[in-house]
Formats: C-alpha cells, sequence, structure tokens
C-alpha cells in the first residue's frame, strides 16, 4: 500500500515536470493505475477484515476523488 501510495505522488510529480502532452499525460496514466492499485488493495484489506468500515469508506472515498481528478489531468 505504501508503494501504490508513494506512486501517485512521485508521477503526479514527474509529469508536473514534463512539457504538456503526451509525455505528460503518461505519468498521470501511472498515477492514476497506482491510485486504482491502492483501490484494490483496499478491498482486499476489507473483505478479509483488516480495516473497519468507517476507514474503509473514507479512504475509498478519497481514492474515488484522486482517480477523478487524475483523468481530468489525463483528458
Amino acid at each position: 500500500m505504501l508503494a501504490a501510495a508513494s506512486s501517485i505522488t512521485l508521477n503526479i510529480a514527474e509529469g508536473t515536470g514534463r512539457s504538456a502532452g503526451n509525455d505528460q499525460k503518461r505519468f498521470y496514466r501511472y498515477a492514476d493505475g497506482s491510485a486504482r492499485e491502492c483501490a484494490a488493495i483496499l478491498d482486499v484489506l476489507h473483505a478479509y477484515g483488516a480495516i473497519d468500515e468507517s476507514f474503509f469508506d473514507r479512504a475509498r472515498t478519497l481514492l474515488m476523488r484522486i482517480i477523478s481528478m487524475l483523468n481530468a489531468m489525463i483528458r
């Protein structure tokens, strides 16, 4: 989870440092993939009862917002 979460931030930073266009969007797509990986990890943790419902709901809501923002940046 830490690696995937860190990858979101690092890929956004790397993409921001690139010139606009396909090169920049590529890093935003990587960040989107990492956010989706975090969502999958949350699903697994929730299924195994490793996290409570309240934490799951808050974290999932934040990740969906991050994914929405990244998709807007990719367009």
